[in-house]
């Protein structure tokens, strides 16, 4: 009996669609739509975690990715920062809180350029903006999150139904700090936030 189920993962900066179908002989057939490319850290983590669950490309699990292009108006279309920026009061522009989605993940390197020039200092939900050049992230792990979907994947494989599976919030969150982009703002960073975070970019 083959059984073709859909899970939907949206990991701020990135979404994947993942569809996991159970074959006959044995073989569970994965595939993945996704905006980064099949070599990104989370992409490894999820198939990582269904190799830590069994799955074996080529005995057992066939992976087929597809990377997913975006409309004409996200690859062609900058946003205007400066613009943006401009219409902020003075006083309001020396930290910059950025928000996710699949646009201001693309300027991500963009984005850190922008907050050094102006000397804000920028704040992320997810460590590859701190990656591109970012003051420092705190929020969920992205690969974490996709290494967790590897064990839906493979409950939905073996007969559960999704709408069985519980909801799950993330638990596990990170703190990434990036020393070399505090220094250039001029800021000293306190011994102890440097204690606190979970990786430190030097």
């Amino acid at each position: 009996m083959r059984r073709r189920e859909f899970i939907t993962l949206l990991g701020g900066a990135a979404a994947a669609l993942v569809t996991a179908r159970a074959q006959s002989a044995g073989m569970l057939r994965v595939g993945m739509v996704a905006a980064q490319p099949k070599s990104s850290p989370p992409h490894e983590a999820f198939l990582q975690g269904l190799a830590e669950l069994g799955y074996q490309q080529g005995k057992n699990l066939t992976f087929e990715f597809i990377q997913a292009t975006f409309g004409s108006e996200l690859r062609e279309q900058p946003y205007d920062y400066e613009t943006a920026l401009a219409q902020a009061p003075s006083d309001y522009r020396v930290w910059l809180f950025v928000m996710t989605s699949p646009f201001l993940f693309r300027d991500r390197a963009r984005l850190a350029e922008f907050a050094l020039r102006h000397r804000a200092a920028s704040v992320f939900a997810f460590r590859e903006w701190v990656d591109a050049g970012g003051l420092l992230s705190y929020g969920p792990s992205i690969n974490g999150m996709y290494r967790r979907a590897a064990d839906y994947v493979d409950r939905i494989a073996r007969g559960a139904k999704p709408s069985d599976l519980p909801i799950e919030q993330p638990t596990k969150f990170e703190f990434v700090l990036n020393l070399k982009t505090a220094k250039a703002l001029g800021l000293d960073v306190p011994l102890g936030m440097s204690a606190a975070a979970d990786e430190i970019i030097e």
